[in-house]
């Protein structure tokens, strides 16, 4: 991150992996190192039951980080383009786009099903599937950022005019 001067990802597994992330946490936040972290976690429903893996991994970071957010789990309820305004506030925050304080955020992604190649059933609730129907991706919101070399969102520190970017016109 230092050498390119843009925000990185670290991505690691749920549990103590999260925790061991803290001390280079707190490194980047003095220095100013923009940092994506990116954890996997288990469901939400999960937390303080026991169960393998899982620890509250939601504001382990404290004051370290510039931003942070427990994601849900991937659903059809949670729309794509909502996850991608995320990823580009994420990546606004650690830049230091919108306080000129850069440094770490967190974003705590949480998965029903371990990371598989195929789609399926999930399991414990077999009225749910890990597969993506069609008409959830194939929206004209995430064409557009496919298709772009800009972020799906554009944020302004407090003080700065809005410009006649595309995306304001549309609104």
């Amino acid at each position: 991150a230092k050498a390119i001067g843009a925000p990185v990802g670290v991505i690691v597994t749920s549990g103590t992996a999260v925790a061991n992330l803290l001390p280079g946490v707190v490194e980047a936040a003095q220095s100013q190192v923009p940092l994506l972290l990116l954890t996997a976690d288990r469901p939400a429903e999960l937390r303080d039951t026991g169960a393998n893996q899982t620890i509250v991994q939601p504001g382990i970071f404290g004051a370290y980080t510039r931003w942070a957010k427990d994601m849900p789990c991937p659903s059809v309820e949670f729309p794509a383009h909502a996850l991608l305004s995320d990823i580009d506030l994420a990546v606004a925050h650690a830049s230091g786009t919108l306080t000129e304080n850069a440094g770490p955020v967190h974003l705590n992604f949480c998965f029903r099903e371990n990371l598989a190649p195929d789609g399926g059933a999930v399991r414990g609730a077999p009225e749910r599937t890990s597969s993506w129907s069609k008409s959830y991706v194939d929206t004209p919101q995430l064409h557009r950022w496919l298709e772009s070399a800009t972020p799906r969102s554009s944020y302004l520190r407090p003080g700065r005019q809005m410009g006649s970017e595309p995306v304001l016109q549309e609104l």
